[in-house]
C-alpha cells in the first residue's frame, strides 16, 4: 500500500466512511499523511455538518480540514455538555453562555437534540436555537447592507430561507442568481441592446410575461409559495411583490431601473425613462402603464377610495 501513487491512494481513500479514515490513519505515517487529506476531510465536514460561520468552499490546499473537523468535533462535545447543564435549573444559565458563544457552530448538535432528545432536551434547545438564530439573521443582514448590490432581492432571499430552514443563505441565493442570470442571458440573446429604454423595458414586460410566463397565481393567490422568491423563479407563479421583485431584478442586472410601489391595491414598479413621464408596471398581469392608466386601474381596484 505504501508504495502505492498518492493519487491512487486517495482515490481509493475516498470510498471510506469516517470512522474508517480515523481507524486507517492510526497504521503508519505514509496512511496517516494520506487519510489527513484535505480533499477527504472537506468532502466530510460538509455533509456532517450544515451551519459553518464560514460556509466551506471547494477543497483547498490552503485549508486543514482535518483540523477543522477536529475542531468542529470539539465544538460538537462542548455543545453537548452545555445541553447536559440545561437540564438543571442550577447551572442552566452556564449551559446557554457556552451554546451562545460557539454560536452558529453550535446549530448542527442543538438541531439533533431538538429531534432526537426527551422533552427537556426539545423545549430549551429550541429556545436557544431561536435566540442563536435571532443572532445570526441580524449578524447577515447588517454584512448585506454594506454589501448587496440589491436589498431587496437579499431581504427576499432571507424570507426565503428562513421558511425553508434546510439550506442556508448561500444555497438560496446561488439558487436565485443562476435562475436570474440565465433570464438575462436569454433576454440579451433575443433583443437588440441599440433600442430606446422604454422599448427595452416593453421588450423585458413581454419577455417575462409572455416569453418566459411568469404569471400572477390567481387559482392560488395565498399560497405560501407565491411569496418566496427561490421557488417563484422555478415555479413562473407568484404573487404582485414577488413578481415585481423579480422583474426589478432582471430589470437591474440589464440597465433598467425600476423603483418599487406598494399602493393598496397591489405592489406596482414605476420606471423614469430617459426623455418623458414615468411608466408604471403591473407584474401581476404583465402591464405597463402610463400614469392616467394606473390611476384608472387603482380606482377600479379600490372603488370609493377618498
Amino acid at each position: 500500500m505504501n508504495k502505492l501513487p498518492p493519487e491512487m491512494m486517495l482515490n481509493a481513500l475516498k470510498y471510506l466512511e469516517e470512522s474508517d479514515l480515523l481507524s486507517v490513519m492510526k497504521t503508519n505515517r505514509y496512511m496517516l499523511d494520506s487519510c489527513t487529506d484535505s480533499s477527504l476531510w472537506y468532502r466530510i465536514c460538509k455533509d456532517k455538518w450544515r451551519m459553518w460561520s464560514v460556509a466551506p468552499q471547494q477543497q483547498d490546499r490552503d485549508t486543514m480540514w482535518f483540523k477543522m473537523y477536529r475542531e468542529r468535533m470539539n465544538q460538537d462535545e462542548e455543545a453537548k455538555r452545555a445541553m447536559t447543564l440545561m437540564r438543571r435549573k442550577a447551572t442552566r444559565d452556564a449551559g446557554k453562555q457556552i451554546l451562545k458563544k460557539l454560536g452558529i457552530q453550535a446549530m448542527d448538535c442543538l438541531q439533533h437534540k431538538t429531534k432526537s432528545g426527551d422533552l427537556v432536551d426539545i423545549y430549551h434547545g429550541e429556545r436557544v436555537m431561536a435566540d442563536l438564530q435571532s443572532e445570526i439573521d441580524i449578524s447577515k443582514w447588517n454584512k448585506l447592507l454594506h454589501s448587496s448590490p440589491s436589498l431587496i432581492i437579499a431581504g427576499a432571499i432571507m424570507i426565503a430561507t428562513w421558511a425553508d430552514g434546510s439550506r442556508s443563505y448561500d444555497e438560496v441565493e446561488a439558487t436565485v442568481n443562476r435562475i436570474i442570470d440565465s433570464l438575462v442571458s436569454e433576454f440579451n440573446s433575443k433583443y437588440s441592446e441599440d433600442t430606446d429604454d422604454i422599448n427595452k423595458l416593453k421588450n423585458l414586460v413581454n419577455f417575462l410575461h409572455q416569453d418566459k410566463q411568469f404569471k400572477g397565481n390567481d387559482s392560488a393567490y395565498y399560497d405560501v409559495q407565491n411569496s418566496f422568491i427561490d421557488s417563484v423563479l422555478e415555479r413562473h407563479l407568484g404573487i404582485p411583490i414577488s413578481l415585481s421583485v423579480i422583474y426589478q431584478e432582471v430589470g437591474r442586472r440589464i440597465g433598467i431601473i425600476m423603483t418599487l410601489i406598494g399602493k393598496p391595491s397591489e405592489v406596482i414598479l414605476r420606471f423614469d425613462p430617459s426623455f418623458g413621464p414615468p411608466l408604471f408596471i403591473a407584474a401581476f398581469s404583465g402591464l405597463v402603464m402610463t400614469q392616467s392608466e394606473c390611476k384608472e386601474r387603482f380606482e377600479h381596484n379600490v372603488p370609493n377610495m377618498p
